[in-house]
């Protein structure tokens, strides 16, 4: 792939896409690449403030949903995006954790098919695109007794979803939305 900045690169990939990014001083470089392909493709993410304190990259063929948190001068600061394979953000959100059920961690987000779910205290959310800004969408209550915020979620066949915990490993069906 080329030369990295030692100690100041972070990559993850999936089975057709790859994310990473670098670090040096206040600037923050995000590609991705795509198996199979020649080359990196830059990502308009915004730079990483400050000292990072959680990161989360998860993928399906398509998409990558890219979860990071910061603190800055003493404040947290949370950010969350989803691109597609072509390295165009088709939407995200910022701010302080409190703001969005979406920025409250960095784990417990799922990918389908393009499809954004969050595990959170009350069930599984699922996350929508609205003018480029990532929002929650409707909640899974249902699924409440089987996921808690931080837990990992992966999909699963039909739509399914596996919830892992380290007690054990639910597979939940999601209907509706």
């Amino acid at each position: 792939m080329g030369q990295i900045l030692e100690g100041a690169t972070v990559v993850s990939h999936g089975s057709r896409l790859g994310f990473g990014y670098y670090r040096a001083g206040k600037l923050t470089h995000h590609f991705l690449w795509r198996v199979g392909r020649a080359g990196l493709v830059p990502v308009a993410l915004p730079a990483i403030e400050g000292r990072l304190v959680g990161h989360q990259v998860v993928f399906d063929d398509q998409h990558v949903l890219v979860a990071w948190q910061s603190v800055l001068n003493g404040r947290l600061k949370a950010f969350v995006a989803l691109i597609d394979a072509s390295g165009r953000v088709l939407g995200s959100a910022s701010g302080h954790p409190d703001d969005s059920p979406l920025l409250t961690s960095t784990s417990g987000f799922a990918l389908a098919g393009g499809r954004v779910l969050r595990a959170t205290e009350r069930g599984v959310l699922s996350v929508v695109v609205d003018a480029s800004a990532l929002l929650p969408g409707s909640l899974f209550v249902d699924a409440e007794p089987f996921v808690s915020e931080g837990c990992e979620l992966l999909p699963g066949p039909g739509g399914s979803l596996y919830v892992v915990t380290e007690e054990r490993i639910t597979q939940l069906c999601l209907e509706g939305e």
